[in-house]
């Protein structure tokens, strides 16, 4: 074999190498295989990106903020007006740091006590408590936990209710105010194959399970928010880990007793075609917040175009009765995680892409149309 073709060999099986550790990656952070299919749809609304709609990102400084990360922990705490940053993976490993970012800058937190490293935990503020709460999530080895904590501002406070959820991760949580109680629904537990249904509230000291008497069938990743003009938790889609796609575009409303199943005149789009585009496969539960000076609940999927594999964020508005498409972005982002910030009176999201060497931190603000740079 000449020294050429020798160099080729060796090229060519590095590039497979590091497709194939991407791969595995994207597997270890819960992410699923893409699949072909039609999607599991209602009506939908189709969508033409807007080649000339890409924008530059602020990305966060790794010497002064978090660090690079994929699938860490947000919640927005209103009583410190700070974003709370817990966990995630690096590609050195699982991480267990909690950082608070004030609008302005980042600051590592330095608690006497914290949750040990995991993913796939849900995090939400209760502010009926003024409290963050998590729950569950996947040690480094191990099964999911049933355990509760809860941030003060200062330290993380492990709680030991008498009654709590069995053991999950990827389950989604969001406050409810009309009832001043946290929901948690679905995630999947041992069984990784069978994802939950289950509906669970916390007051602050106790979990209690709920029995509505209609659910969303089972899944994980299920975005919600609480709509504060029609006082009712809204959830769109998720992941029911079903074949040969496992994507979800249904609308439910939760009155505080029972889920209702919406049936809007426009749906946000969830497909994956060999020549299409894809939404959806990349949301997370935090895809969606309350946009409390419009009083709309906004929701974003991510997805991206085969023929130049850019990224696209398409963004949603519901309005207690249907979706409307808001906008339609080249952003290199694969994941969104959405907050309402109600110190600036914004919707920011802490965007995260991978690429092969590195996870790449952003960070966007939503100027009631689109998303912008924070710097604009």
């Amino acid at each position: 074999m000449s020294k050429g073709t020798r160099s080729s060999t060796w090229l060519q099986l590095m590039a497979g190498l590091c497709i194939l550790g991407l791969v595995l990656l994207l597997t270890a952070c819960g992410e699923h295989p893409a699949a072909v299919s039609q999607i599991k749809a209602t009506p939908q609304a189709s969508a033409t990106p807007n080649p000339d709609a890409h924008i530059a990102p602020a990305f966060i400084d790794d010497k002064t903020g978090p660090g690079s990360r994929a699938v860490p922990q947000f919640a927005y705490d209103r009583q410190h007006n700070t974003l709370v940053l817990f966990g995630g993976k690096s590609f050195n490993g699982y991480l267990q740091d909690t950082w608070t970012w004030d609008g302005q800058a980042w600051t590592q937190q330095h608690p006497a006590t914290s949750p040990g490293p995991i993913l796939g935990a849900s995090m939400a503020y209760n502010d009926a408590t003024g409290l963050v709460v998590l729950f569950g999530g996947s040690p480094i080895f191990g099964s999911a936990t049933t355990d509760t904590w809860t941030w003060d501002g200062r330290t993380w406070t492990q709680m030991h209710p008498s009654i709590a959820p069995p053991p999950r991760r990827d389950a989604t949580l969001v406050y409810d105010a009309a009832i001043r109680q946290l929901v948690l629904f679905g995630g999947y537990g041992t069984d990784t194959k069978s994802p939950l249904n289950d509906t669970w509230t916390w007051d602050g000291q106790a979990w209690t399970q709920q029995h509505p008497a209609t659910s969303p069938s089972a899944r994980l990743n299920a975005s919600m928010a609480y709509d504060a003009a029609m006082r009712t938790v809204v959830l769109f889609g998720g992941d029911d880990m079903g074949a040969p796609i496992p994507l979800l575009n249904d609308t439910w409303t939760w009155d505080g007793t029972t889920w209702t199943q919406q049936h809007p005149v426009t749906s946000p789009e969830v497909r994956f075609t060999n020549d299409g585009t894809l939404y959806g496969a990349y949301s997370s539960p935090s895809a969606m917040v309350l946009d409390e000076a419009s009083q709309q609940v906004i929701l974003t999927l991510a997805g991206g175009e085969n023929s130049d594999k850019q990224k696209i964020q398409v963004s949603w508005a519901w309005n207690g009765r249907t979706w409307t498409q808001q906008s339609i972005q080249h952003l290199p982002e694969q994941k969104m995680y959405l907050f309402y910030s109600a110190e600036q009176k914004t919707v920011y999201a802490f965007g995260t892409s991978i690429t092969m060497s590195t996870f790449n931190d952003s960070l966007w603000r939503w100027n009631g149309k689109t998303w912008q740079s924070p710097t604009v």
